[in-house]
């Protein structure tokens, strides 16, 4: 995160802004957004690559907007971890969902992908744009399983989180709810994967983290 402040309009406060910045090592690799938090709802749109549209979350309507400002016309999205089960079955029936839903093959799974993350929470303490921050240390261990061995990758990330609770004091409108967590992995050939975290993870905002593979595939 490089930048937040407190939007102020006609003496209320109405939100918070945050810019959020990712980068690689290679050339031409990284991006740049900008979020405006304001309790049940946000807006997140990026600037770096030019993004055709942005995408509004509104918690209190239990959907997600994304716009699409070159064609001009949007697309209402319900928000899962909020509706029924009912709710989301009627939704995927519609067909208006982006994605088909993942069916496995009835076959055997080709072989297994494990994947270990280890949070770590330190005693290292710092202050990024006036807030106090915690330092963490989070392990992700991957092995995948075929027919001549494994391939094995090791991910240490070096991070800096802040307590969602003091950003709620500091900047009204801020709420935790509005923060993606989340893990993404990629199976092939009907891998079966086996997820297993250790630790609590952090559940504040992110002001700074890099990640290293400190052990190559093999």
């Amino acid at each position: 995160m490089t930048a937040s402040d407190r939007h102020i309009h006609k003496g209320h406060v109405l939100g918070t802004r945050v810019v959020m910045e990712w980068s690689r090592p290679s050339p031409h690799s990284g991006s740049r957004s900008v979020s405006l938090l304001a309790e049940d709802r946000s807006r997140v749109e990026f600037v770096e690559p030019k993004a055709s549209g942005y995408q509004i979350e509104r918690r209190d309507l239990k959907k997600t907007i994304v716009v699409y400002t070159e064609r001009r016309k949007y697309q209402e999205r319900p928000i899962f971890g909020l509706i029924s089960e009912a709710e989301k079955e009627r939704f995927i029936r519609s067909g208006r969902h982006c994605n088909k839903r993942h069916v496995r093959p009835a076959h055997p799974p080709s072989g297994k992908f494990r994947i270990r993350t280890t949070y770590e929470m330190t005693q290292e303490e710092a202050m990024f744009f006036g807030c106090l921050a915690r330092r963490w240390k989070i392990t992700s261990r991957n092995e995948r399983e075929h027919t001549n061995g494994f391939d094995l990758t090791e991910t240490v990330t070096d991070a800096w989180y802040f307590d969602s609770e003091q950003l709620a004091q500091r900047y009204r409108g801020f709420s935790e709810k509005l923060v993606q967590q989340g893990t993404c992995y990629i199976t092939a050939n009907n891998e079966l994967p086996m997820i297993e975290q250790v630790g609590q993870s952090p559940t504040g905002l992110c002001v700074r983290s890099e990640s290293k593979i400190v052990r190559p595939t093999r």
